[in-house]
């Protein structure tokens, strides 16, 4: 037998036996959601890639829906154990680039040319309950200044085309898996020249 911290141990049985477990609730509150969401699904798992010249965008979309408008729907299903603040939905970067995805024809081949607004399907802890936890982002129409998508790409694009890159202490500092060698922490140091 072997001791229960060598792998094939009693250690490892047991963690991939919670593993399991935890797999299987997050697939049943995916299930469970997916039962009782009113859009067509047009798409999984499908890669985009739009090109504006200086920059290109490209990414990967876990479903794109349509509304019963017609529109747009983009879902990111999210495992983690945090979810997205409240207050940070409606600017949510990478739902808003999404979304200005679909305004730039990312997905005019299904017909989807307007986005209908985004949506983070919590099926991990960050759910919060035994049911999954849908983070809305509505579209950029109904903000009030309906250009931040483009904006944020056009801001991102001039910072990473610049020859300095400047680091910023925020709040996702914490979390930040490259937080020990950036410049701007006590443990990072000087990247480059």
């Amino acid at each position: 037998m072997r001791p229960p911290s060598e792998p094939g141990g009693l250690h490892s049985s047991w963690y991939s036996e919670k593993q399991r477990e935890q797999a299987a609730t997050m697939v049943d509150k995916f299930l469970a959601w997916h039962r009782d969401n009113p859009n067509e699904v047009v798409a999984l798992e499908e890669s985009f890639k739009v090109d504006l010249g200086r920059v290109v965008i490209k990414g990967r979309i876990d479903r794109a829906e349509r509304d019963e408008q017609g529109r747009a729907v983009i879902i990111d299903i999210k495992t983690s154990t945090t979810a997205v603040p409240k207050d940070d939905l409606a600017r949510h970067p990478q739902l808003g680039v999404y979304q200005y995805a679909v305004m730039l024809g990312a997905f005019e081949r299904h017909g989807l040319i307007e986005p209908g607004g985004a949506k983070l399907i919590q099926v991990g802890k960050a759910a919060f309950t035994a049911k999954a936890r849908e983070q809305e982002q509505p579209p950029p129409a109904e903000d009030a200044d309906p250009e931040w998508p483009k904006k944020l790409v056009e801001i991102v694009a001039t910072g990473m085309a610049g020859d300095v890159f400047q680091a910023r202490a925020n709040d996702k500092c914490r979390t930040c898996p490259v937080r020990s060698c950036c410049p701007v922490h006590d443990e990072g140091g000087q990247v480059g020249d």
